[in-house]
């Protein structure tokens, strides 16, 4: 076990359905965090990483996972996506290590999972300093895993009536058959 917050971000509008957290017969289950629009700047750059700040999902003492499941809807593309990652075996001494990078001005780690609409997902880690006089406006991060979802079956007309308020907003572009 240790103490992290778990964050979900993405590079376009996407709805995480579902991340499932495992650890050998543990098992932690979020389903989700709903619509998302930022959070991870440019997916197709490796040194981009998906950021805290979208949707805070679970804080406080948790599993320390060796592997994910998540599955998530594209707005952009009309698509379900599913994949499953592994994490480094030394997750626990990174969230140690991200847990007292500035002492104790240390704001606890936050796990961030970054999705993107093309079935890329990409997983960080990130603290920073909790008290700006003391340490400034530091923080870390580093990429922890990543991996390329797979589509799936799904009926998209589940998400039609956000997908007609995205296009009338103009977040994303006009879909072929779908009047706004």
């Amino acid at each position: 076990m240790a103490e992290y917050d778990l964050v979900f971000g993405s590079s376009a509008y996407v709805h995480v359905q579902e991340v499932l957290l495992k650890s050998g017969d543990q098992q932690m289950h979020s389903s989700g965090g709903g619509v998302l629009g930022g959070g991870w700047k440019n997916p197709n750059d490796p040194r981009s990483l998906p950021t805290g700040g979208k949707i805070h999902i679970l804080a406080g003492e948790q599993i320390v996972p060796r592997s994910a499941y998540a599955r998530w809807f594209s707005y952009e593309e009309q698509k379900y996506y599913q994949a499953e990652i592994i994490f480094p075996e030394n997750l626990f001494e990174t969230i140690s290590e991200f847990a007292t990078a500035f002492g104790e001005n240390t704001s606890e780690p936050a796990i961030i999972f970054g999705f993107s609409p093309d079935g890329k997902i990409k997983v960080s880690i990130e603290s920073s300093c909790s008290y700006i006089y003391e340490c400034g406006k530091n923080n870390k991060s580093r990429e922890i895993a990543s991996g390329q979802g797979a589509p799936v079956s799904g009926d998209p007309n589940i998400y039609l009536p956000i997908t007609k308020q995205l296009i009338r907003r103009g977040d994303i572009a006009p879909i072929k058959g779908i009047m706004p």
